[in-house]
C-alpha cells in the first residue's frame, strides 16, 4: 500500500474531532504526523509514563487494558481499531493511565505530545471534545478506586466502565474557590486530575450531600478536571444473584478479538520496543516543573498475551 499526505489527511478528516478542522489546519496537523509500525505483543503505551505521543489507528487492532485494584489482573476494556485514538486522556488529565498493545502487527499515525497539547490551546473545537469527555479506562480508574474503597467484591468493573462512561459528565473546576452547586447532587463526582484539589486526591469523591454550601479550592493555575457518573447507573449495575447486572448484562462477557490482515511496506519505521519518555516541554501544561513526577493510579500484574 502507498502512504501519500494525500491519504494521511483524507484519513485524518474522517475521525472527530478532527473532522471539524478547517483545511490548512488538518493539512498542518497531517503534515506533523509519522507513520510507526508496531509488532504484535508490543507495548503502544504503558500506564506508568506519561504518553510522549497521540497515536491514531491506521491499521490493525490494538488492546486497550485495565487493571482491576481487586484482583490486580489486567483485562481487555476495548479493542482499538482504525480511527481510535490513544494517549488523549493521559494528556488531558495530565496523568499516566493507559495500556494499549497491538494485538496484531498494526501501524499508527503518531504525532508527538507537544504539538497535540499546542492543537488544544489553538483549536477550541478540539480542546472542547476532549476536555469535555470521558474515555473508558478513565472510568474503569476511578471506578475501580471507588468500588474497592466500598469494599465491594461482587460488581463487575469492566461493565459497569462500559455502562456509565458515555453519559458521565466532565466538569472542568477553574483555580481558586469553587462552590459545588454547580455540580448535580444525584451524580458521584470524582477527581480526575487537572488542577489539584486541595486534600482531594486523584480518585477521591466529592461530598455534596449534607454539606451547606460545598467547595473546594483548586491550587495552582490548572483547572481540576472532576467525573460525575450517574448514581442510577451504578445501582442498575449492582449484580444479582443469578450471576447478571440489573440491567440484564451478563458478568464476565468477553470480547472476541477479530483478524485483521495488515500490509507490509518497508518504507514505514517501526516504533521503539517500549514507549519513549515525552518531551519535557510538556510539562508547564500541567503546571509542574522538570522534575515533577506525575500522580497516577497504579495497577500490579504483568501484561498478558497478545491475543
Amino acid at each position: 500500500m502507498t502512504y501519500t499526505k494525500s491519504t494521511i489527511q483524507e484519513f485524518l478528516s474522517t475521525i472527530a474531532p478532527f473532522d471539524k478542522l478547517s483545511p490548512a489546519a488538518l493539512a498542518k496537523f497531517a503534515d506533523r504526523c509519522q507513520l510507526l509500525r508496531y509488532r504484535m505483543g508490543q507495548a503502544v503505551l504503558v500506564r506508568d509514563k506519561m504518553p510522549a505521543q497521540l497515536n491514531i489507528v491506521y491499521e490493525g487492532q490494538m488492546r486497550l487494558l485495565g487493571y482491576d485494584p481487586r484482583t490486580q489482573r489486567p483485562i481487555t476494556l476495548k479493542l482499538m481499531r482504525p480511527g481510535d485514538v490513544l494517549g488523549w486522556v493521559g494528556l488531558v488529565r495530565g496523568i499516566p493511565c493507559e495500556t494499549a498493545i497491538a494485538s496484531i502487527e498494526s501501524i499508527c499515525l503518531v504525532i508527538p505530545a507537544l504539538d497535540f497539547l499546542t492543537m488544544l490551546e489553538a483549536e477550541p473545537q478540539v480542546a472542547a471534545y476532549y476536555r469535555n469527555r470521558c474515555s473508558l479506562i478513565e472510568a474503569f480508574d476511578l471506578l475501580g478506586e471507588e468500588i474497592h474503597r466500598r469494599a465491594d467484591g461482587d460488581a463487575n468493573l469492566k461493565d459497569l466502565a462500559q455502562t456509565v462512561q458515555e453519559s458521565a459528565v466532565v466538569c472542568n473546576l477553574p483555580p481558586g474557590i469553587t462552590p459545588l452547586t454547580q455540580l448535580e447532587r444525584d451524580r458521584l463526582w470524582l477527581v480526575s486530575g487537572g488542577g489539584a484539589i486541595a486534600n482531594q486526591p486523584v480518585a477521591s469523591r466529592l461530598s455534596l450531600n449534607g454539606v451547606a454550601d460545598p467547595q473546594v479550592e483548586v491550587t495552582g493555575t490548572i483547572p481540576a478536571r472532576v467525573i460525575g457518573f450517574s448514581e442510577a447507573a451504578l445501582v442498575s449495575q449492582q449484580p444479582t444473584r443469578n450471576g447478571t447486572t440489573r440491567n440484564g448484562t451478563t458478568r464476565g462477557d468477553t470480547v472476541t478479538e477479530a483478524i485483521v490482515e495488515v500490509v507490509d511496506d518497508d518504507g514505514i519505521p517501526f516504533a521503539p520496543d517500549r514507549p519513549v519518555e515525552p518531551d519535557a516541554a510538556i510539562l508547564p501544561y500541567f503546571g509542574k516543573g522538570e522534575n515533577a513526577k506525575y500522580p497516577f493510579i497504579r495497577g500490579r500484574g504483568d501484561l498478558d498475551s497478545a491475543m
